[in-house]
């Protein structure tokens, strides 16, 4: 893993995970969520494939759908069964790998074999650690956007009110074996989102401080609209990518001025960060 890209949720993290996806050398898992249950069951031992393959099959969005099938998407294969078929085939080559192993032949069976790549689970920021552990050379960027406004967002997607009402900070536990099933939803007020957006980033900055020197970067959403390319090319550098110019052009049209309009009328509305 070159790098992973952490959050709250609800503040920006697909953007910038697609942003590096459209670099020609770089694919992003659009979420994954199984490292920690692959590392709390082996470690880093290594162990039969299909022990890992089968706690990334069995890990999922809060609607049921495969993260696996999820990732495939945006692969280089044109149908699931290809896919699984070529997956099953090259991780066979193997008798037994330990979860770093595992991981760069799936990348690169979905994305190609010269591609770097990352992972973009705002989730994951609850284990860096643990991930630097894994991966040594591993950057951790961290994008934070304006309490309120995340807060909203957050009300609005099921996940977040499930975790809300339930009291569980992050996904992870809660994507294996669809344990999120048997937990209760309720409508919780706007203060119990900001209370949670609060402990999430302050939890993610905690683990931070485990990192060595120059492993953790923190960006502003808001400054990543108003500024795409400065934001980015600092991004790229930190991670150690070429800020191609073909690249930073197509990212002054994604992130247009439209988008920023409509983005800062609604942050008129924002009492402030905490």
């Amino acid at each position: 893993m070159k790098f992973c890209i952490v959050g709250t949720g609800r503040c920006g993290t697909k953007l910038l995970g697609t942003t590096f996806h459209k670099h020609p050398d770089v694919a992003v898992f659009n979420e994954s969520h199984w490292i920690p249950k692959m590392y709390e069951f082996f470690g880093e031992q290594r162990v039969c494939w299909r022990a890992l393959l089968s706690i990334a099959e069995r890990t999922t969005w809060v609607g049921g759908e495969p993260l696996l099938e999820v990732n495939y998407r945006q692969s280089i294969f044109d149908s699931y069964g290809e896919f699984h078929d070529t997956l099953n085939r090259e991780l066979s080559l193997a008798n037994k790998l330990d979860i770093r192993e595992f991981s760069d032949i799936l990348a690169r069976v979905l994305f190609g074999e010269a591609m770097h790549w990352g992972d973009k689970t705002p989730d994951y920021g609850y284990y860096m650690g643990m991930l630097h552990q894994l991966w040594p050379m591993c950057r951790f960027i961290h994008l934070v956007r304006r309490p309120l406004a995340t807060a909203h967002s957050m009300s609005k997607h099921p996940g977040f009110r499930l975790m809300v009402s339930s009291g569980h900070d992050n996904w992870c536990p809660l994507s294996f074996d669809h344990l999120y099933e048997n937990l209760g939803i309720s409508a919780p007020g706007i203060d119990k989102y900001l209370h949670y957006w609060r402990r999430r980033v302050n939890r993610i900055r905690d683990e931070a401080k485990r990192l060595p020197p120059g492993h953790y970067l923190e960006l502003s959403y808001e400054g990543l609209l108003l500024n795409p390319r400065e934001c980015i090319e600092a991004a790229a550098r930190f991670v150690g990518v070429e800020p191609l110019d073909g690249w930073m052009a197509e990212i002054q049209e994604t992130v247009d001025s439209g988008r920023l309009n409509s983005h800062f009328r609604h942050l008129s509305k924002d009492s402030g960060d905490f």
